[in-house]
């Protein structure tokens, strides 16, 4: 990179692992960062977001930041969370983010204990997709809106999530499972002769404003 043209630049790290595996911007300028960390004590700044703990010292978290490019040092960390629970979060997920402030994450958790106050379905197999609604303009719990399982018996993952004109939320998952499409049943795939197994088959799930699930396809 020649380094006229590079305009900001920052670690982002503690003592442990971390990978970053998407990022967003909104028209005020701050850069938003979602991925995982390993760093259980010297990552979050405590009291910005609705997680101050790493979930479990022996597995990854997740983590949403929020940068001010235009501070210095410390200051330009202005929201930064842990997501997590006791299990695993993997290597995967996506972000949207409004020019308000509003970040909507999907990724996927093992964790039975995962922060989770408004949602209607209880983790239901190994790895469930989730989707959390979070306000980097508030601070501590009410940061957090909403959350959301999307699981049914198998692996769940959410690898993409989008806001329509109408502000539901779009989340794209990759499921094993058959019994999470629910608005019509499935064709008789065969293979073989044999009854096809569900393995990767992509879902589009559909949330309300308020994290109510409405559809699954």
């Amino acid at each position: 990179v020649n380094a006229a043209s590079l305009l900001y630049s920052t670690f982002v790290g503690g003592s442990g692992g971390e990978a970053a595996f998407d990022v967003g911007l909104d028209s005020a300028g701050f850069i938003y960062l979602f991925g995982f960390t390993e760093s259980a004590t010297d990552f979050v700044i405590p009291g910005q977001g609705y997680q101050d703990q790493i979930g479990s010292i022996n597995d990854r978290d997740h983590f949403l930041m929020k940068l001010n490019p235009t501070l210095a040092g410390a200051q330009q960390l202005v929201y930064s969370t842990f997501i997590g629970g006791s299990g695993d979060e993997e290597e995967v997920g996506k972000i949207t983010v409004s020019d308000q402030g509003v970040v909507w994450v999907t990724g996927n958790t093992s964790s039975t204990d995962f922060l989770n106050p408004q949602a209607n379905l209880p983790p239901m197999s190994h790895l469930d997709a989730y989707v959390i609604r979070v306000d980097t303009q508030e601070s501590g719990a009410s940061s957090l809106a909403w959350a959301q399982f999307i699981g049914a018996g198998r692996n769940e993952t959410g690898f993409d999530v989008e806001i329509d004109p109408a502000g539901n939320v779009l989340v794209g998952v990759q499921s094993n499972s058959i019994g999470l499409s629910y608005v019509a049943p499935l064709p008789a795939f065969t293979d073989l002769g044999q009854p096809a197994q569900l393995n990767g088959m992509t879902v589009l799930a559909s949330l309300s404003p308020d994290g109510q699930l409405l559809n699954r396809i």
